[in-house]
């Protein structure tokens, strides 16, 4: 269900194109690396943890996919001499607290340029800034931390590297059962740079 509701806007929000270099932050093991792979001139997938990495390059060469390139990294590490015309942000930044989203940004701005789209896919706060800090989750069965930023701080945080905001909404319709939490709702954004 949830891929359901997602894949029609995410493609609402990613325009691509042959000549299209794009990133994925976050990739996993590459949900939608392989969404848009077909569609552009390479994507570089990046991605923390290296067994989602591996997966997503077992799954390339399986399926004769070769304009993907994998890469083990945080994304506040990531850095690359290309300059992106796509840079696909998705279910990240809460995992990231304030100095990690400041490294990040950095490298951002050195491999991004002016008309790079930025498409922010993460769970945002509804009303003010929501911690979890260090408690217990059911369905992950370990413990649990993450930020829930606004959106005013989304727009604020990226706007210091030179991108406006485009366009931006909840992922699902109000009512949907996949909005699960009260104090957050999943949410995407486009922006460009400057």
């Amino acid at each position: 269900l949830k891929m359901h509701c997602e894949t029609p806007k995410m493609h609402q929000y990613i325009k691509p194109n042959e000549e299209m270099k794009m990133l994925d932050l976050g990739s996993g093991y590459g949900t939608w690396s392989f969404e848009f792979a077909d569609k552009v001139q390479l994507v570089h997938a990046v991605d923390y943890t290296e067994s989602m990495v591996d997966l997503g390059r077992v799954r390339a060469v399986k399926e004769n996919i070769h304009n993907i390139q994998f890469f083990v990294s945080s994304v506040q590490d990531y850095s690359s001499h290309v300059c992106y015309d796509l840079v696909l942000l998705s279910g990240v930044c809460l995992y990231l607290n304030d100095n990690d989203i400041f490294m990040m940004l950095k490298h951002m701005k050195d491999y991004t340029k002016k008309g790079t789209i930025l498409v922010l896919r993460d769970s945002t706060s509804i009303q003010e800034r929501y911690v979890i800090n260090k408690e217990y989750s059911e369905r992950l069965g370990t413990m649990y931390s993450a930020t829930y930023r606004t959106r005013e701080e989304y727009i604020e945080l990226f706007k210091t590297i030179g991108f406006e905001l485009l366009k931006d909404e909840d992922m699902f319709d109000e009512g949907s059962p996949l909005n699960k939490h009260k104090e957050t709702r999943l949410r995407i954004y486009c922006f460009r740079r400057k």
